[in-house]
């Protein structure tokens, strides 16, 4: 069985650039708000972000790398909570798709 965990993301370092010296000449970070999935690029939009072996992955992803994520989820002291709030934030964005 492949491991599912959750992931809240936070602000988080996108790039660093040193000089030959080791001084940080430039730097990028990430909000809360932007991951994308590790192997097709879609954005994830479901909080908190599920990942496998340190992979990303949005919810058609998880379905093809993980078939049992949903009892994964379940079986989870917060699961009936997170499988709401996904239900929901998916709920959303298929409103927000349509309009």
């Amino acid at each position: 069985m492949t491991r599912l965990t959750l992931w809240n993301p936070d602000v988080r370092p996108a790039y660093t650039i040193y000089d030959w010296d080791g001084n940080l000449l430039e730097s990028g970070f990430l909000g809360a708000e932007e991951v994308c999935c590790d192997l097709c690029n879609e954005e994830i939009f479901l909080r908190p972000v599920p990942v496998v072996s340190g992979y990303a992955l949005c919810n058609q992803c998880l379905t093809k790398v993980v078939p049992d994520w949903f009892r994964q989820i379940y079986r989870r002291p917060d699961g009936a909570d997170v499988l709401e709030a996904w239900y929901k934030q998916l709920e959303y964005q298929l409103r927000k798709a349509s309009d």
